[in-house]
Order: C-alpha cells, then sequence, then structure tokens
C-alpha cells in the first residue's frame, strides 16, 4: 500500500512539472499584449521607418522560414502570396501522402499536435506571427523580405506547447527544408530532448525564439525575478528582446543581465503596437517579444540568402552576423539604476561585412595534477615549486574559426611558461572546446616565489577566418592574475577579435612565429587591480582623479559595450561609450580628456522652477586619459532626471538624458 502510495505521489508530482511547464509557454509568450483591434488600413507603423530593417522586397525570395506557433489563417487575403506550399500535396489527392514525406494533405505545413494537415489558427497569435514575416507593408515589402512562410501548429493558447510537439514541428521544418526557424514561445524549464533537437536542427537551419514577456533578467543577476527563458536563451538560438518605439527595451521584454555568459538573448528587435493580420480578414496591434521574434527571422532570412554560397556556410554563424554588424542600441536602467545596452539590428552592415570569427575564452581554472609535476598536490591551487597547466574553455560566437594558436606569457622572472606545440584546428560557429593537454601551456613556479604574491600573465589566441580566406588573423587578448597559494583567480578580455592583415607570403597555416616565453607580452601596461582578488565578484570600479589613473580590472568575459550611445552620433562627434549609474556613483567613459558636464534635477517641473528651488545642480569635470569621469553625490536618487553632455576638443557635444529610477 506505501509503495502504490508513493508511485501516485511522484506521478501527481510529474504532472505538476509538465503542466507548469505547459502554462509557463502560454503565460510568457503565447499571449502577447493585446491592444485594441486596428483596421486594414492603417498601414504606415513607427517601425517600417527603421534603417536597421531596411533590405530589398526580394532579399529572402528563396529562403523558407518556418513559423512554430498557433496555425494561420490560411484564407487572409493578405497571406494568400506567401505561404509556402508542397506542390505534390495542392495538386494530389486528399487523405494521401502524395509527396512520400510522412505527412498526410501538409500543403501549407503541417500540425504536429493533431497530427494531421490542418493548420487552422485557433486563436490568432500563430497569424499575427505569420502576417509580420508575409503581410505587405506600405514599402512594398514585407518583414519576411520575399520568403515563404511555413507553418508548424504545435499548440494553442489553451493547451500550451508540451516539449514533444515542440521537437516535432522542429523537425518536420527541417525535414521539409526550412531555413529559418521561429517560434514566439518558452517555459524556463529546459526539456533534454527539445534542446538536443534544436542543437541538431541548428546545423540545418537559424533558430529563434522569443525572450519573454516578464520584465526579467536572466538568472545570471541577483534580482529576486529573474529567471531564464527556453529555448531562447540556448546558445544555438538567437534569443530575441523587444524594444519600443523610443528605442529603449520595451517595459514588458525579458532582458539578458550579463552577455557573454552561457545564458544569451542576443538582439533587441522592434515589439510594441505591430501592426499584422487576425483570423477572419482582419488586423490586429499586438505588443510582445512574440512580435520581435519574427522580425529578427526575417533579417536572418536576408543573410542566409547572402551568404550561403560559401562551402562552410554555417546557419548558426548568422547569430553573430547580426549581433557584431550592429552598431546601434538600445538601452535599459534596472532597478538598482545601473544602464544596460543591447544591439539592434542593422541589415544593411549585416548584408555588407563578410562573417568573421570570433572566439573568447569562457572559462579558465588551473591544474596541478602530479602529471606536470612531482611536487604537485593536485588542489587546484598554483603554489611555489609547483607545475601546472590552465584547462581552457573558448566558445566561438560567430562564423567558423581554424588555426587557433594559444600564447601565454609574463613578465614575472619567478615563472616560466612552456608552449605549446599544437594547436585547435577548426571551431564551428556558436560551439565551444575545451583546450587539449598538448594545445594548452605548461606554467610553473619558482621555489623562490614569496607566499602570496601575485602574478599577472598575458593569454592570447591567434586565429583565421574558416569561413573564406581573407588574408587576415584574428586576436583575442586576455589578463589572467593569479595569486600563490589561493584557488580565487581573474579573468579579464581586453581585446576581442581584432584584426591584423597577414603578410601576403605568408603560408596560410604557419602565421607569426611564437613569442619566447618570457617578457614577449607586450607593451600594454599593468591594469590597477583591486585588493581583492575574486574570481566571481566584480573590484570597485577606480575613481577618476586625473590624469595618470587606470581603471580597475574588470571581469567581465567579453564586451558587447556599443561604440556609442545614441543612434544620432557620427563621426564628428564625441564617443561616449559608457554610462553606468549605481548607488550614489556615475560612472561615465568616454573619449580620453573629454570635458563633462553633468546636470541634476527634479523630473517634475521645469528648469526654471528647479532653479528657483535650489533644485537644480551643475558638475563639471574632465575624463582622465583613458576616458572614465567619476562622480559621486548623494543627489543621484529616485525622482530626479539626469542629463550629461560630453564634448571633445574639435568635436560637437554628445548630451544624453533620462530619468533615475534608483
Amino acid at each position: 500500500m506505501y509503495e502504490k502510495n508513493k508511485i501516485m505521489k511522484e506521478k501527481r508530482q510529474f504532472a505538476g512539472i509538465i503542466m507548469a511547464f505547459l502554462l509557463l509557454y502560454i503565460i510568457g509568450m503565447g499571449n502577447s499584449l493585446c491592444l485594441p483591434e486596428a483596421k486594414a488600413e492603417e498601414q504606415s507603423q513607427w517601425y517600417e521607418a527603421e534603417e536597421g530593417l531596411n533590405a530589398a522586397g526580394d532579399a529572402a525570395e528563396e529562403i523558407v522560414i518556418a513559423v512554430i506557433d498557433t496555425g494561420v489563417d490560411t484564407a487572409h487575403a493578405a497571406l494568400q502570396d506567401c505561404l509556402w506550399v508542397n506542390e505534390a500535396e495542392q495538386h494530389g489527392q486528399d487523405g494521401v501522402d502524395d509527396d512520400g514525406n510522412g505527412f498526410v494533405d501538409d500543403v501549407h505545413g503541417y500540425n504536429v499536435w493533431a497530427g494531421n494537415g490542418d493548420i487552422t489558427d485557433s486563436d490568432g497569435h500563430g497569424t499575427h506571427v505569420a502576417g509580420i514575416l508575409g503581410m505587405k507593408t506600405e514599402q512594398d515589402r514585407n518583414f519576411g523580405y520575399g520568403a515563404h512562410i511555413m507553418i508548424v501548429k504545435a499548440g494553442n493558447s489553451r493547451n500550451g506547447f508540451s516539449a514533444e510537439n515542440c521537437v516535432k514541428a522542429i523537425q518536420y521544418a527541417v525535414q521539409n527544408g526550412a531555413d529559418v526557424i521561429t517560434m514566439s514561445l518558452g517555459a524556463d524549464y529546459l526539456d533534454e530532448k527539445l534542446e538536443k533537437a534544436i542543437h541538431a536542427a541548428s546545423r540545418k537551419a537559424v533558430i529563434v525564439a522569443a525572450a519573454g514577456n516578464e520584465s526579467a533578467a536572466t538568472g545570471e543577476s541577483s534580482f529576486s525575478d529573474s529567471t531564464n527563458i527556453f529555448p531562447a536563451g540556448l546558445p544555438d538560438v538567437l534569443g530575441v528582446m523587444a524594444y519600443d518605439s523610443d528605442r529603449d527595451l520595451a517595459w514588458f521584454s525579458n532582458w539578458d543581465y550579463a552577455p557573454g555568459t552561457t545564458v544569451e538573448y542576443e538582439i533587441a528587435a522592434p515589439g510594441t503596437d505591430i501592426y499584422s493580420t487576425w483570423p477572419g480578414d482582419r488586423f490586429k496591434k499586438q505588443s510582445g517579444t512574440s512580435m520581435a521574434a519574427p522580425i529578427a527571422a526575417g533579417a536572418c532570412g536576408t543573410l542566409v540568402q547572402k551568404w550561403r554560397e560559401n562551402g562552410e556556410y554555417e546557419p548558426a554563424a548568422m547569430i553573430g552576423q547580426l549581433v557584431f554588424t550592429a552598431d546601434q542600441y538600445v538601452r535599459l536602467t534596472d532597478q538598482k539604476g545601473e544602464l544596460h545596452f543591447f544591439p539592434r539590428i542593422n541589415l544593411e552592415k549585416a548584408l555588407e561585412v563578410t562573417p568573421q570569427p570570433r572566439v573568447h575564452i569562457r572559462n579558465v581554472t588551473v591544474d596541478d595534477n602530479t602529471r606536470w609535476g612531482t611536487a604537485n598536490d593536485k588542489n587546484g591551487i598554483p603554489q611555489k615549486g609547483e607545475t601546472f597547466q590552465l584547462p581552457l574553455e573558448i566558445f566561438n560566437l560567430w562564423a567558423r574559426a581554424q588555426d587557433i594558436e594559444l600564447y601565454v606569457t609574463t613578465e614575472d622572472k619567478n615563472v616560466s611558461v612552456e608552449l605549446p606545440d599544437q594547436n585547435v584546428e577548426s571551431l564551428a560557429s556558436r560551439n565551444s572546446v575545451s583546450v587539449t593537454e598538448k594545445q594548452n601551456a605548461v606554467i610553473t613556479f619558482s621555489d623562490n616565489m614569496e607566499k602570496g604574491q601575485r602574478v599577472l600573465m598575458d593569454i592570447t589566441l591567434r586565429y583565421k577566418n574558416g569561413y573564406t580566406e581573407d588574408g587576415k588573423e584574428y586576436i583575442t587578448k586576455g589578463k589572467l592574475l593569479l595569486r600563490e597559494g589561493e584557488k580565487e583567480l581573474l579573468y579579464y578580455e581586453e581585446q576581442f577579435g581584432k584584426e591584423e592583415q597577414l603578410p601576403e607570403a605568408s603560408p596560410a597555416a604557419s602565421g607569426t612565429p611564437k613569442p619566447e616565453a618570457s617578457p614577449a607580452a607586450s607593451g600594454t601596461p599593468k591594469p590597477k587591480v583591486s585588493p581583492d582578488i575574486s574570481g566571481t565578484s566584480e573590484p570597485e570600479e577606480a575613481v577618476s582623479k586625473g590624469p595618470g589613473q587606470s581603471p580597475a580590472m574588470s571581469t567581465a568575459p567579453y564586451s558587447q559595450q556599443p561604440q556609442t550611445v545614441t543612434a544620432s552620433v557620427t563621426k564628428k562627434k564625441t564617443k561616449l561609450y559608457r554610462i553606468r549609474i549605481k548607488k550614489k556613483r556615475l560612472l561615465v567613459v568616454t573619449e580620453p580628456k573629454a570635458e563633462i558636464v553633468v546636470k541634476i534635477f527634479p523630473k517634475n517641473g521645469t528648469v526654471k522652477q528647479a532653479k528657483r528651488k535650489n533644485r537644480f545642480f551643475v558638475y563639471y569635470g574632465k575624463a582622465d586619459k583613458t576616458g572614465r569621469y567619476v562622480l559621486k553625490t548623494d543627489r543621484i536618487k529616485k525622482k530626479y532626471k539626469i542629463q550629461i553632455r560630453v564634448c571633445k576638443k574639435g568635436k560637437a557635444a554628445v548630451i544624453q538624458k533620462w530619468r533615475l529610477s534608483c
């Protein structure tokens, strides 16, 4: 009896998990934020004017984009010319698998939920998503750019989308020639079979998914409501956030707290007041990351058509193609007052720039196994007299990389380095690999080293483009800080994917000769290091007091910071790289020696009223030689807004304004 009750209890718990999973699929993204129904003649929309989304109307006419959703209204007049057609089934017999693909009557797609060819949309969500890709805009193009839209029905708002049906939908799409797959659905639970299906599909199609509508940061943050949404957060998937007409991240959009880590939402696309088709020949405006995802999917379709001509084409590389060609950003100020930036699509540039590799070091540890030296104690702590390796995990975020060489150097006379004889031959897009023993450097701390001594090491990766021979070498540089006798280490990537032209006579595989094991680490000055060395917490940023002061070392794995903060900045304007507000401190990173004016005043009322009440505060300063300026004041607080003016001599000023939410 006890065993029977136990089994029944386990069954109820399992059922509860599954139901929660199904429900979250809908709560997160299936029911996007509804707005009043729009009339068919409403054509001109704010996002149609976004210059980053401009491409020819036939830029993806050879592409098939699969929409995994709630189905579609196939009779809608605005969708008649865009739906994918299985001609053998269209001209075949009802109830017969005319093309022999294992699916009966799949004329425009398939219903994996019911196991038949009926893809009728029962609630409108799928029709709206498909219309974003297929409905013609006022510019006589759609955001599918002429692509053929394959419909795969996997569920509805009432019953949700099970992981099993999503797996079937992905497999159907790939089997029947989809080049891009978009999913405006997700959950905070990752099914192992779904993850494997997506990984396999990403080798044949670009996978796109919505980040979700809970206004939540990814799980790396300390916020109580943080969560990871899948499949958007997977490395094989382009996770799409939503932004509004002010080019701010939409208030409802989930967002990526720490770009460059294991859970990623990579790009932002328009997601508010999106006008599209609705069942019954109607039209409606909706908001949500569900609406942003198909816009990004359409952009991916144009890239696939453009770049798959090369024999080394990888669909996953198109994720990096959108992210690393983005030169405009949307912003978000979080509940702590910190400013975050997220890239938005620049399709014109993504169609122009040749795909390139971008390899970065994602994980560093210490291996002091006795096979490296008899004095080792295998505790993972670098100690004097020990010989050890630094096991590295490297991750490629863009196009295929090849001939990846590792260099480890230091200026410390008590440390010797033996460089590896082998390199990593190739690393596919969106893939990671752990560097093997023969591909890694061997490091020895001498017996003369002082107890607790700090050692700063330069780690450099040199690699070539595996997508095409472009005659360039790409360089990723970082600094590793170790302390004798302590397990904690600190890695900072200071240069990511710098390009250098290879000499014309240089053989493709040989590259530059390896540097000597000692001071070859360059003329890069050592950064000032915070006394508290920790591999998990971020050191305090150095306060700029004037020229000559260096910033503290950062723990960021790599930077996706914007080249400029505003969309209108040109080469003639002063560059404003980063603004960060934390508690009562403002950090501005701009050009060296740039002049800075900070104005703080209440949100409500006019400037005149603020001055009259002595609530208008102005601060003047200058960035140091590293381009950093820090202001500490109790006046950075809630219900105030802030204006920053940055100007370098001979260049136009840049002005930024926003309201403080801290």
